[in-house]
């Protein structure tokens, strides 16, 4: 969804084996293809860490605890809005075609526009 570095950075992305929704830190190596994983946040040094093979073209930053990238949200107006990730940490975009700006887009500063928004689904889904 970005071209920018990912590499542990906090994601969700969709399991290749399953379809769901694992989250975690992006991990992506080569060995004789390259491989897109997830690693689970937490784990002792004494153990290896649980990890799946991802569909990388579903990776999805987080914004804040419980919205991340391409998360798709209605405000309380019923306004729709898909969540894009910014580089800025205390902004982000909103794809919407309720505002008027030449490509549907509008930057969000602060986080206060996000205690408004319910998760009604995902790009993906």
């Amino acid at each position: 969804m970005h071209n920018e570095t990912i590499d542990s950075l906090f994601v969700r992305a969709k399991e290749i084996e399953k379809g769901e929704w694992v989250y975690g830190f992006y991990v992506n190596y080569m060995s004789d293809v390259e491989v897109h994983l997830i690693r689970e946040m937490q784990y002792s040094r004494n153990e290896m860490a649980t990890h799946w093979q991802i569909d990388p073209d579903t990776i999805c930053m987080k914004i804040r605890d419980g919205l991340f990238e391409g998360d798709i949200c209605k405000d309380r107006a019923g306004r729709e809005y898909v969540l894009q990730y910014s580089k800025n940490p205390i902004s982000f975009f909103a794809q919407t075609n309720y505002f008027e700006t030449d490509d549907n887009y509008c930057a969000c500063k602060g986080y206060e526009i996000l205690d408004e928004l319910k998760v009604v689904g995902t790009i993906f889904d």
